[in-house]
């Protein structure tokens, strides 16, 4: 079943294992959580995937929002420090298909590194050859840095990211539009 990093809300410590107690502070982690315990009694996996990134990702996500300002001169964003774990939907489909033979388990699907708004930005400005003024609208996040520990997932499933952060962004922009 695919779950998310909404269910531990704010971290009590990083990065953050299968184990840390779940504490959801939005109604979208909560409903994760209430999925994860009635999926248990079916006996299937749990996949709590990190920020999943590809081509054809929704408008309202991160790397599009970005994508979609470059040409304008400026990309305005909530909040340029807050930190996530971004992990491209090919290595999320990998570990969905690894996952079937480990019923019962719970893994977190992340790359294991956290990235800033701001580093996120900078790398798709890199790629794209734009260098558009970085505004930051200072909206905090509840959830300032997340990040998933995956050890699990290596040692259990034999599972790890493969598509590196820069290679798969590049994937994405030169799918855009």
């Amino acid at each position: 079943m695919s779950s998310s990093s909404h269910v531990y809300g704010i971290p009590e410590y990083i990065p953050v294992d299968e184990k840390h107690p779940l504490a959801p502070v939005s109604v979208y982690g909560r409903s994760k959580v209430a999925a994860e315990h009635a999926w248990r009694e079916y006996g299937g996996a749990v996949l709590r995937f990190f920020n999943v990134y590809g081509k054809g990702q929704r408008g309202d996500y991160l790397i599009p929002t970005i994508l979609s300002q470059l040409n304008k001169g400026s990309v305005k964003l909530k909040n340029l420090d807050s930190r996530r774990d971004f992990v491209h939907v090919d290595d999320v489909v990998d570990a969905l298909l690894v996952a079937v033979d480990f019923p019962g388990e719970c893994f977190n699907i992340g790359s294991g590194r956290s990235y800033s708004v701001k580093e996120i930005a900078e790398l798709l400005f890199k790629i794209s050859n734009k260098k558009p003024k970085l505004i930051s609208l200072n909206k905090r996040d509840r959830v300032r840095n997340l990040v998933a520990d995956i050890g699990k997932a290596k040692r259990i499933m034999g599972w790890e990211p493969r598509v590196d952060l820069e290679e798969g962004l590049r994937e994405v922009y030169e799918g855009f539009g």
